[in-house]
Formats: C-alpha cells, sequence, structure tokens
C-alpha cells in the first residue's frame, strides 16, 4: 500500500523502537507515542483546534501553555526537575534546544539506565500533575508527586 499512496507527510521522525522498549509502564509509552507526535491537549493545542478556551498556563499564568513552556519553562515544571534530580543531566540539552520534540528526542537519545527512566516518568509527572491543577483545582506539592510517581 505504502507503494501506491505516499504517506510520507505523516511520518514523524524519532527513534520510535526506543520508545517501545522502554523499561517503563505502558501508559506512560502511550503518553510519551502521543507527547511526541504533537498531540496532547495543551490549552494552545485545545484553541488550534476550535476549543474555546483560556491559553495561560495553570500553574504561573504567565505564559501562554504549549509543550515547551509546560514541561520545560514553567516554574511549576522547574520544581519536579530539581527536586527529582533530572536537571542536572537535562540541563544542557535543554536550555540549547530548539523545538519541544527535537529536543524531547535528542534527551531520550542522549539519557541511559535509570536516567532516561526518570525522565520519561517526571514528564509523566509534570503533566499529571498539571491536570490535577486544571481539573481538581490544585496539585500537590512537587516532592508529593514525584513520590506518587
Amino acid at each position: 500500500m505504502e507503494h501506491v499512496i505516499s504517506n510520507n507527510t505523516l511520518r514523524v521522525q524519532g527513534d520510535w523502537m526506543k520508545l517501545w522498549s522502554l523499561k517503563i509502564p505502558h501508559s506512560t509509552q502511550i503518553f510519551l507515542w502521543r507527547l511526541l507526535r504533537g498531540c496532547i491537549p495543551t490549552r494552545l493545542n485545545l484553541q488550534q483546534k476550535g476549543v474555546p478556551c483560556t491559553s495561560s498556563c495553570p500553574h504561573c499564568s504567565a505564559n501562554q501553555e504549549n509543550e515547551w513552556h509546560l514541561f520545560y519553562s514553567c516554574p511549576a515544571a522547574l520544581s519536579i526537575w530539581i527536586d527529582s534530580g533530572c536537571w542536572p543531566r537535562i540541563a544542557h540539552i535543554v536550555e540549547q534546544g530548539i523545538s519541544f520534540i527535537d529536543t524531547t528526542w535528542k534527551l531520550l537519545g542522549h539519557l541511559t539506565g535509570s536516567d532516561l527512566t526518570s525522565f520519561t516518568l517526571m514528564l509523566w509527572c509534570i503533566w499529571r500533575r498539571r491536570n490535577d491543577k486544571v481539573w481538581k483545582e490544585g496539585a500537590p506539592p512537587p516532592k508529593t508527586s514525584i513520590q506518587l510517581t
């Protein structure tokens, strides 16, 4: 079928086999797949799909909630990265990052072992904490969120 119909426009670059071979819960793998495909419902993504909602970050209200802000630059995310001990291992790549997806793929390729597992679980932790803030009108403290992950 690929010879008849070109699907090159639908392909997303990345080491997808690495993602599916990670030793993390399957639900976290699916979350990462959606994250790296750019299809998690951040407020900016929802607005682009015509959903009437605010674009401001639910934690800091200072910026638009897009993937980069939500996972790498929001003070709420930074507190998770710092409290988990991951920040020293990812900071240099994040600080040089151009796009969210490229930076996240670089981190997935750069980190190994327990650092890789911690990184992926902290992404999930940040997303879950964001959803608690939006839907339960309150997020647990960063250290509590990390312990629950």
